[in-house]
């Protein structure tokens, strides 16, 4: 599965403390569970199987959620001036 990276527009160089406070902001609207499942998979980045673990999930539901959960964190993420890309693969 492939990671993602908060950005900010291009050609700006980006203040770390705003970046942090538009994250934060767009975090907040979320539901206590995906908040949950945004720390497990981008800050710790743990794979499907321990997310699942911990949540009881299969990796499959757990991949589910993920998708919906980047859908839903786009446009927050937008509005607060940053974006979601694909991060290059590792290897």
């Amino acid at each position: 599965m492939k990671d993602y990276a908060v950005l900010w527009p291009a050609g700006d160089e980006p203040d770390p403390a705003a970046v942090r406070e538009g994250l934060r902001r767009a975090l907040v609207r979320l539901e206590p569970a995906e908040r949950r499942l945004f720390t497990l998979r981008f800050l710790y980045e743990w794979s499907s199987a321990e997310i699942g673990r911990e949540l009881h999930l299969t990796p499959g539901a757990v991949d589910a959620r993920v998708s919906r959960l980047r859908k839903k964190l786009r446009p927050l993420l937008e509005e607060q001036g940053l974006g979601m890309q694909e991060k290059e693969e590792k290897g």
